[in-house]
């Protein structure tokens, strides 16, 4: 078996985009406009609000990758603050919900393009599997090319969006900001939570700290430049959405759509296609970078089977950790062609894990982190804010509690054993 030693070949550059690319999501596309329907311009306050407690979740994750900079990511900052039992516990949290919510992502993003060329079913459960197998090759092929990939598409996926609000800044007009809460106060606390998904995927970068040349110095710099780009790039979209009053068509995918033909014109719908595929591939690929590096980690541990602790001797990439999951893909897609997902609901079950692992990491950052520190203030604040939002998120929020016990028994067989 090769060392199990990964490549060290990541700067914060890439650290940069490849936080961008956990985090943006197809989300952009539609959640300005549907949150803008909801609450009318107060929406925008909620994104500010939201935007702004990112950046002390950032710095937590920053302070505990440069502090423990193992692929475990948020398990190693568990294993760290509460032992070893509550590490493995926080890898099953993290993996279960991996193998159903990735192609689920990915059919999510099919179906958007499937609003603008008309697609059946089965060229649906297709368009997602290219996009998870092309991701698949690339993460084989080492960190390195996939992160110079995903620089190349997130730089012109930011380079389209701020075209799009730039040429839409004309068509703001101040009065559409009136009245501000048409709604009630009530319908803006309810976008809350739903905004709090659209920043999941910052701890993603933190199962890669292993692959950085210096990770105590290029962490923080990529959350931190992440965050601030995610933060202007939702708020600009927000702003002009609510100030041209595109958001008053019926239909999100519509909404966005006249708004980008205020930059393309007629090919507006070639855009949003371009777009879709881009920003979903984005998302999949910084993702199954992260978990496969999970993965790697608890089997080099010794907790799953060594085998998946196998690095590939070129690319020096976890090969056989990357191929369970797509073993995995391959079932949940099958699957999938005979039970048609209600993809509304089926994305609810990773959102409230990745909500989840904010929870766990601000209290290993309580736990490991200079008391009184800015560090340590930021992590208990941003511990009782996301508590609130897990516990009000309904009996969703009982999927990874149902997965952490999954894992405890697997802890107990595998001890019998």
């Amino acid at each position: 078996m090769a060392k199990t030693k990964l490549k060290m070949v990541l700067t914060w550059k890439d650290g940069c985009t490849l936080s961008i690319s956990a985090v943006i999501g197809c989300g952009i596309l539609i959640l300005p406009a549907l949150t803008a329907q909801q609450a009318g311009p107060a929406s925008l306050l909620v994104w500010l609000v939201i935007s702004l407690l990112s950046f002390p979740i950032v710095f937590v994750l920053s302070k505990l990758a440069a502090k423990i900079p193992k692929a475990g990511g948020i398990s190693s900052y568990a294993e760290n603050a509460f032992g070893a039992r509550s590490g493995m516990i926080t890898s099953w949290i993290l993996m279960g919900s991996i193998p159903i919510g990735l192609p689920a992502v990915a059919l999510s993003g099919a179906y958007y393009l499937g609003y603008i060329i008309p697609l059946s079913f089965t060229q649906l459960i297709l368009v997602a599997a290219f996009m998870l197998y092309l991701s698949i090759f690339l993460n084989i092929r080492g960190i390195d090319l996939s992160s110079k990939i995903s620089s190349s598409i997130v730089t012109l996926i930011i380079i389209i969006l701020f075209i799009v609000v730039l040429c839409s800044f004309p068509y703001v007009s101040l009065s559409n900001f009136i009245p501000f809460i048409p709604y009630g106060n009530a319908s803006v606390i309810s976008l809350f939570p739903l905004i709090f998904f659209a920043f999941a995927g910052f701890e993603l970068i933190c199962p890669l700290a292993e692959e950085f040349k210096n990770p105590a110095r290029d962490i923080p710099i990529s959350l931190f430049l992440s965050a601030l780009f995610i933060t202007l790039l939702y708020l600009s979209i927000s702003w002009v959405t609510i100030g041209t009053n595109i958001y008053s068509a019926p239909n999100s995918i519509t909404a966005l759509s006249s708004l980008i033909a205020l930059s393309f014109g007629k090919t507006t719908g070639s855009i949003i296609a371009f777009l879709t595929i881009l920003i979903t591939f984005c998302s999949i690929h910084a993702n199954i970078a992260g978990f496969s590096r999970i993965i790697f980690h608890e089997a080099r541990d010794g907790e799953f089977p060594k085998l998946l602790a196998t690095i590939h001797p070129k690319y020096k990439t976890p090969i056989n950790a990357i191929f369970a999951l797509a073993i995995a893909f391959a079932v949940v897609l099958f699957c999938f062609t005979f039970f048609i997902p209600d993809l509304n609901q089926l994305l609810k079950f990773p959102g409230s894990v990745f909500l989840f692992s904010y929870v766990i990491s601000m209290a290993a950052g309580i736990k490991l982190l200079d008391k009184w520190s800015i560090g340590w203030c930021c992590a208990c604040i941003t511990f009782c804010i996301c508590s609130l939002l897990f516990s009000s998120s309904g009996l969703i929020c009982l999927f990874p509690v149902a997965l952490g016990l999954l894992g405890f028994c697997y802890l107990k067989i595998k001890a019998a054993l």
